[in-house]
C-alpha cells in the first residue's frame, strides 16, 4: 500500500495531481478489479519516489502533449500533410495543444521529414522515430517517445497524447481533459454519445449477421483521440500492451480481453459531430465539411487564437 503523506490541499490546480500522487489514491486509474492493477500500483508507487525527488529540488511539474504522426499512411497515403480546412492535418493537433492553457511543451513523433518541417513551422518540437511500417500499432511511437523525452532529461508529471486523425476538437477540448484528469487523478479520454445503435457482422459479401441492437443511449464511442494522463500511468499503460500490431488486434482481443491494461476509462462528453476517424478520402472530405460547418464557420484557426489570447485570465 502507498504511504500516505499528509500534504496541505493545493490551491494551484496544476499540483492536484502531484498531491493526488502523494496521497497514493492514484489506484483509481485501473479500475477496480482490473488484472493490471498490481502493475499500475507498482508504477504510481515509483512515481511517486520520482515525484518526491523532483520536489525536493524544487522542479516544477509541467504537462507535455505528445503527437504521433507517421508518413506511410496506405488507405490514404499522406493523410497527415493533405491540407485539411486550409492546413496540413497534423498541424491541427498542433495548433489545438498549443492554445491549450494547460500544455507546457507540445512533441511531434515521426517517421517523415516533410510532416517534421511542418511540425517545425508550427511550432512543435520534433522526435524522429524508425519507419515501422503499417502494422505497428501507435502504442510503439509513444513509448520510443517517452523514452526520447525521459532521456533529454525533461520532466513532466503529466502527459496529453493525441492523434491528428481526430481533428474535430473545440479549443476548450483539451483543457476540459486535462481538468477532469487533474480533479480525479485518472486518465481521461473525449467519447460521444450514439443515440441508437444496431450493429451487424460481416459474415461474407452480401450476408451479415445482427449482433446488437442499443436504443438506451448509454454507448459511447471514442471521439477526438485526446488522452489525459499522469506521465507514470502512460508508461505503464504502453508497458502493458503484449499486442504492438493493428492487424490481428481483434483477435488477440477476443480471444485475451483480460490481458488489456484497461478496463474502466473516465471520460469527457463530446458532441456526436466531432466524432470521425480520417482514414480513407471519404472520410476525410466529411470530416472536413463537419469541422467547417459547426466549428471554424469561415473563421479559420482564429477560432483557436482567439482561445489563445485567454490564456493569461485563465492562470490567473
Amino acid at each position: 500500500m502507498a504511504t500516505q503523506i499528509e500534504l496541505p490541499e493545493p490551491k494551484d490546480y496544476k499540483y492536484a495531481l502531484l498531491y493526488q500522487l502523494m496521497r497514493g489514491s492514484c489506484w483509481c486509474e485501473m479500475g477496480i478489479g482490473n488484472p493490471m492493477a498490481k502493475t499500475h500500483t507498482d508504477a504510481c508507487l515509483r512515481a511517486q519516489e520520482f515525484t518526491k525527488g523532483c520536489v525536493s529540488v524544487g522542479v516544477q511539474m509541467r504537462t507535455a502533449a505528445i503527437i504521433i504522426a507517421r508518413g506511410g499512411s496506405v488507405r490514404l497515403p499522406k493523410k497527415n500533410v493533405r491540407p485539411f480546412c486550409g492546413l496540413p492535418l497534423v498541424a491541427w493537433s498542433i495548433l489545438q495543444a498549443k492554445v491549450s492553457h494547460t500544455i507546457d511543451s507540445v512533441y511531434l513523433g515521426t517517421d517523415d521529414e516533410e510532416i517534421a518541417d511542418i511540425g517545425r513551422e508550427h511550432g512543435a518540437e520534433i522526435i524522429m522515430h524508425p519507419d515501422w511500417g503499417d502494422q505497428s500499432g501507435a502504442n510503439r511511437a509513444f513509448i520510443w517517445m517517452i523514452d526520447a523525452i525521459e532521456e533529454s532529461g525533461e520532466v513532466f508529471a503529466d502527459l496529453v497524447s493525441m492523434l491528428p486523425t481526430g481533428p474535430i476538437r473545440k479549443p476548450a477540448d483539451i483543457d476540459r481533459h486535462m481538468e477532469l484528469h487533474m480533479k480525479i487523478g485518472a486518465r481521461v479520454i473525449g467519447m460521444s454519445r450514439r443515440r441508437e445503435t444496431f450493429l451487424y457482422r460481416d459474415l461474407h459479401q452480401i450476408c451479415c449477421r445482427n449482433i446488437m441492437m442499443n436504443k438506451t443511449n448509454d454507448l459511447l464511442e471514442h471521439a477526438g483521440f485526446v488522452s489525459a494522463s499522469a506521465w507514470g500511468w502512460q508508461r505503464a499503460f504502453q508497458d502493458g500492451l503484449p499486442y504492438d500490431r493493428d492487424i490481428g488486434f481483434d483477435q488477440w482481443f477476443a480471444e485475451s480481453p483480460e490481458t488489456y491494461p484497461e478496463i474502466d476509462f473516465n471520460y469527457v462528453e463530446l458532441d456526436a459531430w466531432q466524432l470521425c476517424d480520417v482514414d480513407t478520402l471519404p472520410e476525410f472530405e466529411m470530416a472536413e465539411l463537419q469541422m467547417e460547418h459547426f466549428l471554424l464557420q469561415g473563421r479559420g484557426r482564429s477560432v483557436y487564437d482567439e482561445y489563445a489570447k485567454s490564456k493569461g485570465e485563465h492562470n490567473e
